[in-house]
């Protein structure tokens, strides 16, 4: 608490401005950072769940493929 008035004392509101902007923009930074990991490992699961899907259908392909693969 200190250092938020010193920067006023210093720097008025501007300072403050300055500091809140920083701040903020971090935080930002760190949301999409944490969106795009997501958005990276929703994108493996579904490209080795379409993979799976590939290598089943490729071996088994019967009236009761889907009902098989679901057993399993």
């Amino acid at each position: 608490m200190d250092t938020v008035i010193q920067i006023l004392v210093d720097y008025g509101v501007l300072g403050l401005w300055v500091i809140f902007s920083i701040v903020r923009e971090k935080n930002l930074i760190q949301r999409m950072d944490d969106q795009q990991r997501r958005f990276e490992s929703e994108r493996i699961d579904m490209k080795r769940e379409r993979t799976r899907w590939h290598r089943i259908l490729g071996r088994k392909l019967s009236d009761n493929t889907f009902m098989e693969v679901q057993d399993d």
